[in-house]
């Protein structure tokens, strides 16, 4: 399905340097998700996000797309929208790459000598009908996006935490 390297032997010093960098973006962006949410349970339970959005967004996208809204539209959240909104543009640019990285498919093994990876992602439909995006990554790509998700954390923590200051006194 996904090639034989699902039964391969995993003691190569590439596939090693491959796999410890998708773990290390998958804990960058759960970080960051993490503060998200934190920002997101604040807005929606004490700022009046609930009128923006009835329900809470839990994927990534709809997380995004949520905080936006709430910045435009409640009154304590405009005066931070020229922070915010740029910040969470970037979040959302950083997005694809990880669903690519996430949600793709190894389907060979680094080549010897090279740190560059073959992959694929299914991209869904609603007609059930998937399309195979072929992807190229290198462990520096992933490692790089993975140090960039932390800088993002550390913004989007950084916010989180003024949002929640007021609350803590």
């Amino acid at each position: 399905f996904c090639s034989d390297l699902a039964m391969a032997d995993h003691k190569i010093p590439g596939d090693v340097a491959v796999f410890a960098a998708i773990g290390r973006l998958s804990i960058a962006w759960a970080m960051l998700e993490f503060a998200l949410d934190g920002a997101i349970s604040i807005i929606h339970q004490r700022l009046e996000g609930h009128t923006v959005e009835r329900e809470v967004p839990i994927h990534i996208g709809r997380k995004i797309t949520y905080l936006k809204r709430c910045f435009k539209k409640l009154q304590p959240l405009m005066p931070h929208q020229q922070i915010i909104l740029p910040l969470l543009q970037e979040i959302q640019k950083a997005v694809e790459f990880r669903k690519n990285i996430i949600h793709g498919c190894i389907m060979a093994q680094p080549l010897e000598g090279t740190n560059e990876v073959k992959m694929i992602r299914l991209l869904h439909s609603p007609d059930g009908v998937h399309t195979e995006k072929p992807i190229m990554v290198t462990t520096t790509m992933i490692r790089t996006a993975s140090d960039e998700a932390v800088e993002l954390t550390i913004k989007a923590g950084q916010f989180t935490l003024a949002l929640a200051k007021p609350l803590l006194k």
